[in-house]
């Protein structure tokens, strides 16, 4: 059996922009294979945490560990081609003339577009991918041709082309209409099930996008960590009224994710 240990510890965490805090008193840990979603209105801090996750952003003071490596002692670009990554700026900045197998490749370089020598086993392993997540189909075809949810279900497959530990989710289903959204939720609980120890983080401002797989919860508010823990113990109507501030219903789907409408 493998033994747990931390994918993301952070330790007394501040960010500040100016006379600005955005971040303070961030201290949270994720272990491996735990899969969890970060939940917080507009302005709570969600980008500016993912962004020192992911390493584009230094924390102003206080601790970072991702993958068991320490922010200032050591190399940030290789650390993120360890780290998958979908989100709607990288959505926005891949070249629509890429094809659906180079677009999944240029994951191994976490580089937008290629301009690596591709080999056979790199076109092997982005058609392995396409035929794990039924999505063969998509073969051939440029990113220009695909609708808004196949192009996230690829961006995910580009995600998973250096095997990361740790998968993070920006706002994944942002565009999506109903039926892609559950499409592409579908495809992250079949990515847990054939990859569980991969660690996912779902950064998002509705619940009703969190997996009912992901065992835990962070909510966010105004730069601050308001709650953190078991989905069960943060997702209850007193907990998500004080939250909000407002009094709001919970509506369980049968799949076991929560909606939150105001009362």
């Amino acid at each position: 059996m493998t033994t747990a240990h931390d994918i993301i510890n952070l330790q007394n965490l501040a960010f500040r922009r100016g006379d600005k805090t955005i971040l303070q008193d961030i201290n949270w840990t994720i272990q491996s294979a735990q899969h969890w979603g970060l939940l917080g209105l507009n302005g709570s801090g969600k980008s500016t945490l993912l962004n020192i996750l992911n390493g584009t952003h230094f924390p102003s003071s206080g601790q970072v560990t991702v993958l068991g490596q320490a922010f200032g002692k050591t190399s940030i670009p290789d650390l993120q081609k360890r780290i998958g990554l979908v989100s709607s700026w990288l959505n926005q900045q891949l070249p629509t003339h890429l094809s659906v197998e180079n677009t999944i490749i240029s994951g191994k370089f976490a580089s937008i577009g290629i301009y690596q020598h591709i080999n056979d086993t790199d076109r092997a392993q982005a058609a392995q991918l396409l035929a794990d997540f039924n999505m063969s189909r998509l073969s051939g075809r440029n990113l220009a041709s695909l609708s808004q949810g196949e192009r996230q279900t690829v961006l995910i497959l580009r995600a998973l082309m250096t095997d990361p530990e740790l998968l993070i989710l920006d706002e994944p289903t942002g565009g999506l209409d109903l039926f892609a959204r559950e499409r592409l939720l579908d495809n992250l609980a079949l990515l847990a099930e054939r990859k569980p120890e991969v660690s996912q983080l779902m950064v998002t401002h509705q619940t009703e996008e969190i997996p009912a797989f992901y065992q835990k919860v962070l909510l966010l508010k105004e730069g601050n960590i308001f709650a953190q823990g078991d989905r069960d113990e943060i997702l209850t109507p007193e907990r998500l009224h004080a939250f909000y501030d407002k009094p709001v219903i919970l509506r369980p789907f049968k799949d076991g994710r929560i909606q939150v409408v105001p009362e």
